[in-house]
């Protein structure tokens, strides 16, 4: 009787396993001024992740995105809020596919918006396929600083 061989690392299943599990509880966020991806749980909380090994475990393989688009906004009055839309895949796409899906949606949202309320965009993709809240969405935005930009306004304001 032969003994089966079986490989001790298998990158492939490991890919495989990364994206099951963490893929469950895990929101994907590009915003401007951000230099790679980061992570954050559903919970808000930020998860320390490689960029590199994240892009990885998401391009071998389609996943059933979930993407909330988001534009921030500041008015002269003060007030903050989050234009958002929201898009459910269809089919499972690869991370790389969803950049025509990104580009699409922001051309929508910025038709009806002032531009001089603009503070900052950016998305948050669920690989898991699970709805994100507007409110989850703030949280996030405020974490990361994404807030803390000058809409064009207040920096004609600032200028003279």
């Amino acid at each position: 009787m032969k003994k089966k061989r079986t490989k001790k690392y298998n990158p492939h299943k490991k890919s495989m396993l990364d994206r099951k599990f963490v893929g469950e509880d895990l929101l994907l966020v590009r915003a401007q001024g951000q230099k790679d991806l980061l992570c954050f749980s559903h919970s808000g909380k930020h998860i320390p992740v490689d960029p590199i090994h994240l892009k990885n475990v998401f391009m071998s393989e389609g996943m059933p995105w979930f993407i909330l688009s988001c534009t921030l906004c500041r008015d002269q009055f003060g007030e903050q809020r989050l234009v958002t839309g929201a898009t459910k895949s269809k089919a499972t796409h690869l991370f790389s596919d969803l950049v025509d899906i990104f580009h699409d949606h922001h051309k929508v949202d910025f038709d009806g918006l002032n531009k001089q309320h603009l503070l900052a965009t950016g998305w948050i993709a669920s690989p898991s396929g699970v709805e994100i809240s507007d409110e989850l969405a703030y949280e996030i935005f405020e974490k990361i600083g994404t807030w803390k930009y000058l809409a064009k306004w207040e920096f004609e304001k600032l200028k003279g």
